[in-house]
């Protein structure tokens, strides 16, 4: 039950300005708004009607106007041409038929109609020639350009045909046609069509060659199409006319166009297959230098392999993938007569003959020696094409490295020195040391010259990693690698002639960064990682890292054994778990009377593991010999099976005149020949486990006894090396002699002769034949290859038979010591480092580094001792250093860098004792004789003995 009170609503009192809206939502601002939207709609409206209004009109105005047209155009094409002017048929043709012609197949038959009617009245009509008359003709001959490739093929013929009259009579009409030809032509699949276009493309260019017209990009554009097929004299003709008038233009045109250098390979095929076999003449070779001069491609069969892809990124140039047909084109560059005709221009005073050799030998790597074999033929063309590299190579050799950096980014330079560094270095592969300096008209003076010029391009190229292309970079260093190693055998340059000016620098903060950059993955490649190493150090050791891995000895000899033998010291210590004595060894016995055969049993296996400490004991006819080994025995291990093992009666290596050490080249043969393959296999075991006794010897600083033939030496530390003829003179130097003849024989003599490319080699009282190149019997040896077959000889010599033999030496020695280790030194100091320097001893420097126990320096019998060893002949010191350190040679550095120091202590007074030793601390127990020649007499015994340890 509810209650009623009064209101039961409260009403609202407002006491702000706010007026209520009013009923329906609609107050005064909303009424206005509508009012606002309903006159702009009526205002669009009234727009509307009036635009409707306009578009009726405009529409009924061009229907009109377009019947009107339609008629006209009826009439015009009805009308009796007879009775039309030329001219204003001209005229009327162009304007009606551009702008009113029919769409579609309706359109395309009335053109054709049309342009038979106008090829006719062109034929017929010749009128002189007005301002207003030439305007309508090239008016009408750039529309006709214009509407060929927009036309189906009937009426292209129609067209050409016209144009090709408009081109006979009035041919500036024409001048638009050439550019849309080369278009046309490719477009053609119809072959007499295509050639009827081609044919008219050559005859517009020829006839506009007396014009002021560009039309070079329009005819190289022709030229680049794919469509030659066989020799054309006309073509030729035409071109050479082209090129004689137009020769600025096309370079030029060249240069700055990169759309067209994309091409050029092609125009190039295209040029020698439209040239055939005629002779090349000055315009020939001038247009063909032209087209290669801007090419920056490698020219192949196939898509780029890994192996490619980075040759042309180290060259910094891309791929054009060639079918053979061109390919087998292009390669007539290469022939005997190609070639010689480039060179005989460059004789005769062009210059501009060389950028054709220079880019041969870069468009193709595997055919470039084909290039440079014919260069070499007359060895003087190397001083022709030298260019700026040797005709100012006064200036350049005092220019600072800031002059020269600037010199180095002009591109003609550039590519003039680093052909010029692919012909030289060809040419002292080939060469003979004879021969190097009388035949080029490169005197020895002027060589040296080159060297400073080169020594100051390895300086910037190690200070600007960024300046030239890898390959360039390679180049470079490669060349003053071999000029460096010929200048070990010549002596044309002063000594320390390459030594780096570059000496502030803290040689123990090098020492750091070496050990860092070489001790990361020291058998790997080169990688990313190791170049961005480079560039976030100081860039003074970069410089001297990036020199001491191309040219090492621009870094003094000393300062890189240091770096050596530390590297060597790290790397033992992070191999070794276990410090001195404490670390594990693999013991062995080993027999003396058979030394060889019981360490190679015992350790062959070892691999990498055999540069860790091995503990040996040695037994001779009686048993056991007396000594602990400390590391004195493992030296006389070493040295022992060192001696033994690179004895020639082993069958495993040979000694030359001179008694150096090399493998036996028997074994390749044999292997070749497949006799004993079981037999070789062992031989290149032993082989291998002498590299890696070579390689503890180096690994544990001992030094031995052995001299290793130059051209076996210099494959540790050369990768990749390749011995040339002038390093046969260290294997038989009569054989050189009577081959270095053959270079100076005239062709005559060479028939007389009647060598072919085959060599023989005697095994077992056999004689066999090989081939040096491919049916090598069938290629008789004249002037034009007498240096290849030199070449040829010296690599079959000195590089195929002795590779199995090298690999596996090598195999081992890189397992104990990485290879990289190896190549900061040549191979002269790499034996020094083998061997040590003088063969006498520096007595005084011996002295100055001695440790005495029990005696002073100015006791009796100390100065005795040292005047007998001044008194000794250089064998006896050998003997009595082999006798306290196990090692007849003194240490590379001298006595004070033997560990531990050479010592002598008293050892009593007992003088019918012999002076013993303990070999592995370097120690001479020498009795206080009192008496010298009571000591003299007991010291040369003692050292004589030969007694292994047993005066120990």
């Amino acid at each position: 039950m509810f209650n009623f009170t009064g209101q039961s609503k409260r009403r609202n009192v407002n006491l702000g300005d706010k007026k209520p809206a009013g009923f329906g939502g609609f107050g005064t601002n909303a009424f206005l708004e509508q009012s606002r939207k309903e006159r702009q709609e009526r205002e669009q409206q009234r727009a509307r009607e009036k635009s409707a209004i306009t578009l009726q009109r405009a529409m009924r105005s061009y229907l009109q106007l377009k019947e009107v047209i339609e008629t006209r155009y009826r009439d015009w094409l009805d009308c009796d041409v007879s009775e039309v002017g030329l001219w204003e048929y001209i005229s009327q043709f162009t304007i009606l038929t551009r702008w009113f012609a029919k769409k579609g197949e309706a359109g395309q038959d009335e053109l054709v109609t049309l342009a038979s009617t106008l090829s006719k009245k062109l034929e017929k009509s010749q009128f002189p020639l007005s301002s207003e008359n030439e305007a309508a003709l090239f008016y009408l001959g750039q529309f006709l350009s214009g509407y060929l490739l927009k036309v189906e093929t009937l009426t292209k013929c129609q067209m050409l045909n016209a144009l090709e009259i408009l081109h006979e009579k009035y041919h500036f009409a024409t001048a638009f046609l050439l550019s849309q030809l080369g278009k046309l032509i490719q477009e053609q699949q119809e072959p007499q069509a295509r050639e009827k276009v081609l044919n008219f493309a050559y005859v517009m260019s020829q006839s506009l060659l007396n014009t002021n017209s560009a039309f070079e990009s329009s005819f190289l554009a022709v030229l680049a199409c794919d469509v030659y097929t066989a020799s054309n004299e006309f073509y030729l003709k035409v071109i050479r006319q082209f090129v004689s008038q137009r020769q600025k233009q096309i370079d030029v045109y060249l240069k700055g166009n990169e759309s067209a250098k994309d091409k050029l390979l092609y125009m190039v095929v295209n040029f020698l297959t439209i040239h055939g076999d005629t002779e090349f003449t000055i315009n020939d070779l001038q247009l063909i230098r032209s087209l290669l001069k801007y090419n920056q491609s490698i020219v192949l069969e196939n898509y780029p392999d890994e192996n490619e892809s980075r040759q042309m990124k180290d060259r910094g140039m891309s791929a054009v993938v060639l079918p053979p047909t061109k390919i087998k084109v292009l390669k007539q560059m290469y022939n005997t007569n190609f070639l010689q005709s480039v060179l005989k221009w460059g004789r005769d005073g062009g210059e501009e003959s060389y950028e054709i050799l220079a880019k041969l030998v870069a468009l193709q790597p595997s055919w470039k020696q084909l290039v440079l074999n014919q260069i070499c033929i007359e060895p003087t063309n190397i001083f022709l094409i030298s260019g700026n590299s040797l005709s100012r190579a006064e200036e350049l050799s005092t220019t600072s490295l800031e002059e020269f950096e600037k010199l180095f980014l002009l591109g003609d330079f550039y590519n003039s020195l680093l052909f010029f560094e692919e012909v030289y270095s060809y040419w002292l592969i080939v060469s003979n040391d004879t021969e190097s300096f009388k035949k080029t008209g490169i005197d020895e003076g002027l060589l040296r010259l080159f060297c400073e010029i080169l020594k100051t391009l390895c300086s910037l190229l190690a200070k600007r990693s960024d300046l030239g292309t890898r390959y360039f970079r390679q180049k470079t260093f490669a060349l003053v690698d071999q000029l460096y190693l010929k200048n070990l055998r010549l002596k044309f340059l002063p000594s320390g002639f390459w030594l780096t000016q570059q000496r502030s620098y803290n040689f123990d903060k090098l020492l750091s960064y070496v050990i860092e950059y070489y001790m990361e993955d020291p058998n790997g490649d080169d990688d990313e990682e190791k170049d961005a190493f480079l560039q976030n150090i100081p860039y003074v050791y970069r410089e001297m890292l990036i020199l001491l891995k191309h040219v090492p000895y621009f870094i003094p000899f000393n300062d890189r054994v240091r770096i050596f033998q530390q590297l060597i010291e790290v790397d033992n210590q992070n191999s070794s778990p276990y410090w001195g004595f404490m670390e594990p060894r693999v013991k062995a016995e080993i027999r003396r009377q058979n030394l060889l055969h019981d360490a190679f049993e015992a350790f062959s296996k070892m691999g990498n593991s055999f540069k860790n400490r091995i503990q040996v004991e040695f037994f001779n006819e009686y048993g056991p010999e007396a000594g602990i080994d400390g590391g004195g025995i493992t030296k006389e291990f070493l040295t022992s099976v060192i001696n033994e093992g690179f004895d020639p009666s082993k069958g495993l290596f040979k000694e030359t005149q001179d008694n150096q050490i090399y493998p036996n080249e028997e074994i390749c043969i044999k292997m070749k020949l497949g006799h004993e393959n079981s037999n070789a296999m062992e031989k290149l075991s032993y082989i291998q486990f002498m590299g890696m006794c070579v390689g503890k010897c180096l690994y544990e600083n001992v030094l031995i006894d052995v001299s290793f033939a130059p051209f076996f030496i210099n494959k540790w530390c050369m990768d990749g090396f390749k011995n040339t003829i002038n390093d046969l003179s260290y294997l038989d130097e009569e054989l050189f002699n009577n081959l270095i003849k053959l270079s100076n024989m005239s062709s005559e003599e060479l028939q007389h002769l009647d060598l072919s490319f085959v060599i023989n080699e005697k095994v077992d009282g056999q004689t066999y034949n090989f081939d040096l190149i491919p049916n090598g019997k069938s290629i008789k040896v004249d002037r034009s290859n007498v240096q290849y077959y030199l070449h040829k000889f010296a690599d079959f010599k000195l590089n195929q038979l002795l590779l199995p033999q090298t690999k596996a030496f090598l195999s081992g020695l890189f397992s104990i010591i990485p290879r990289k280790w190896f190549m900061i030194f040549d191979y002269y100091e790499l034996q020094m480092l083998i061997s040590g320097g003088k063969k006498d001893v520096d007595v005084i420097d011996w002295q100055e580094n001695v440790e005495y126990g029990g005696y002073l320096p100015n006791d009796a019998s100390v100065c005795y001792f040292w005047e007998i060893v001044n008194e000794m002949t250089p064998q006896e010191k050998s003997k009595l250093i082999k006798f306290v350190t196990s090692v007849s040679r003194a240490p590379l550095l001298g006595f004070s860098a033997l560990n531990p120091k050479f010592g002598i202590r008293n050892s009593g007074r007992d003088v019918t004792r012999l002076p013993t030793a303990s070999t592995c601390v370097n120690l001479l127990k020498l009795p206080d004789y009192k008496n010298k020649e009571i000591m003299r007499e007991k010291l040369l015994y003692a050292i004589n003995t030969e007694s292994g340890f047993d005066l120990s």
